[in-house]
């Protein structure tokens, strides 16, 4: 995930097509743009590069690279060199940027064949490698440059979290938690999993002294559990989307039946449980891809993918200046009002 970066002020509108579509309501004290709009994404990262925020999307069939902050495409590096993407069973899962070494992690599964489901690794100059084979791959992040990656088990009933080897593709199982899928993370000092489905959903930390015995001897390695993690925080439902800023701080959503609309709800919380955004009720909305660049609270941007909405969010806090401009309008319309009634 991301850790290096820096703060980008988006200005984009919603536009007249999205009309029809959930829009994000930001909680007081941040501020929210919809960028790549004239994109569709199955999955999404955004990552910094010399002061300036990119993307690699999965988008119209092929993996793409678009400028966030000038909100264009800037390449496109194809697709796996079979036919396998071309099958209407088949969708992308994950798109994960690997700030080490530039390449871009992509998982696809197929629902009509999941012993077909796949990773791969694409080099920036747009070479196709098959890592391995994986069934129900849902996420991958980066801890450090180990590789680890969360899948459904083959009867729905456990989010595995199996360790990578990205030389030889082998998949050894780190923990395996009770519940559905749900997108993994990292900070400088944990592992972050949530749990979804199980009636008391969480976000569960699995610490540096953990991984460093995982990685000691991953062939000896049991599996861990729920109750080998630390609890970070409980969350209303299932979590959908999780990331950590440049801060550690962790941001994740959640998205909830209405029954007085008969709609789906998307919440957007940092892990202390405060509410920084919310969708509409009166259309679907499902969120759960989330990417972070900075410190989100002080100079950083949220990045949220809604699967019924095309392009991304933005979520941020106004930068100072912003603050400052809006209380010296205020007060030259208090002067003005005055100076009026006085005259």
């Amino acid at each position: 995930m991301l850790r290096k970066t820096h703060f980008f002020f988006l200005t984009l509108a919603l536009g007249a097509a999205l009309s029809t579509q959930a829009t994000l309501t930001p909680s007081s004290g941040y501020e929210v743009n919809q960028v790549l709009s004239g994109y569709s994404f199955s999955a999404i990262d955004v990552y910094e590069s010399g002061g300036s925020a990119y993307a690699y999307g999965w988008s119209g069939g092929s993996l793409k690279q678009f400028s966030v902050s000038g909100n264009t495409q800037v390449g496109d590096l194809g697709a796996p060199p079979d036919s396998f993407v071309s099958s209407s069973s088949v969708s992308c899962s994950f798109v994960t940027y690997n700030p080490a070494d530039g390449s871009v992690w992509v998982g696809y599964t197929d629902y009509a064949n999941s012993a077909n489901d796949r990773i791969y690794k694409v080099s920036s100059s747009g070479i196709w490698t098959q890592v391995t084979s994986a069934q129900n791959n849902y996420s991958l992040t980066f801890y450090g440059t180990e590789v680890f990656m969360s899948a459904g088990s083959s009867d729905w009933t456990s989010n595995n979290v199996y360790w990578v080897n990205s030389g030889t593709g082998e998949m050894v199982l780190f923990a395996s938690l009770t519940g559905n899928s749900a997108q993994v993370t990292s900070t400088g000092s944990a592992l972050i999993v949530p749990t979804y489905g199980t009636g008391e959903d969480s976000i569960l930390a699995f610490d540096n002294a953990l991984i460093a015995d995982f990685l000691n001897d991953p062939g000896a390695w049991t599996a861990l559990d729920a109750g080998d993690g630390t609890l970070v925080t409980t969350t209303p439902s299932g979590v959908g989307g999780v990331t950590a800023d440049e801060s550690n701080e962790i941001f994740y959503t959640v998205n909830e039946y209405d029954g007085s609309t008969f709609t789906t709800v998307s919440y957007v919380y940092d892990q202390y449980g405060n509410l920084i955004a919310s969708s509409d009720t009166d259309y679907d909305s499902w969120m759960t891809v989330l990417s972070s660049t900075g410190t989100v609270e002080i100079d950083g941007v949220l990045y949220v993918l809604n699967y019924y909405s095309n392009g991304i969010y933005a979520l941020s806090v106004p930068e100072p200046s912003t603050y400052a401009l809006l209380g010296g309008v205020a007060m030259m319309v208090f002067a003005l009002y005055r100076r009026r009634k006085l005259g």
